[in-house]
């Protein structure tokens, strides 16, 4: 039976194929190609659509149809500006010391992504990398702030497209994974808000390379 388990599975694996460069911004995503791909009927395939739509993952037109989103230099400045406030707000209300299950959470997925990008398995990096950055700002004791950032996280998801496979990059952010547990367990609040912001830096200035936009000054 095809339900809402299906769609959001399908929703998933094309948010997947987006982060991992496998659908590339301005690729066209054909609802008859889908439909044969997922063997499921056309209403399922245009509710997971319309959820990547509202991820900010997807924009639809008439009679053009579906297509992975192109984020505009403008649109990638504001979007990791919010971010930035978010992102540093969450660090900012943090309760110190941090929970010793929440450090020993973050250490266990650091293990695993780590040994994850040792192994080149993308699928399985850009999971736990969700996972650990849930887990650290679910620090903060504020849901609705921990979905927000979430949230601005997916709708920047089309900037990892083009640099999610780079080996300097992924073993950078293996390295500041690690500096920011340090400064949670060192209560070093300052230095875990600067990393939080400089770990947004490497996939916004590939992808504004990539539109042959040089890198701005925010981050």
């Amino acid at each position: 039976m095809q339900g809402k388990s299906t769609v959001r599975n399908i929703a998933a694996q094309l948010e997947e194929e987006i982060v991992l460069g496998r659908l590339l911004p301005k690729e066209r995503l054909i609802e008859d190609d889908l439909i044969d791909r997922f063997k499921v009927k056309r209403h399922i395939v245009r509710e997971a659509l319309s959820i990547l739509q509202v991820a900010g993952l997807l924009v639809r037109e008439r009679n053009k149809g579906a297509m992975v989103r192109s984020l505009t230099p403008h649109e990638v400045e504001d979007l990791y500006v919010v971010r930035r406030l978010l992102e540093e707000g969450a660090v900012q209300i943090m309760p110190l010391p941090v929970a010793p299950d929440i450090v020993e959470k973050l250490t266990a997925i650091h293990e695993e992504h780590q040994a994850c990008v040792r192994a080149g398995n993308l699928r399985k990096v850009f999971h736990l990398n969700l996972a650990f950055h849930r887990t650290v700002y679910s620090a903060a004791n504020n849901d609705a702030l921990a979905d927000s950032i979430e949230s601005y996280c997916q709708k920047t998801h089309v900037c990892r497209s083009y640099s999610i496979g780079d080996p300097a990059m992924l073993n950078r952010a293996v390295e500041e994974h690690a500096a920011m547990i340090d400064a949670i367990v060192n209560q070093e609040r300052d230095v875990l808000s600067k990393l939080v912001v400089d770990h947004m830096r490497p996939a916004k200035e590939a992808y504004l390379q990539r539109l042959g936009v040089g890198a701005s000054s925010f981050a």
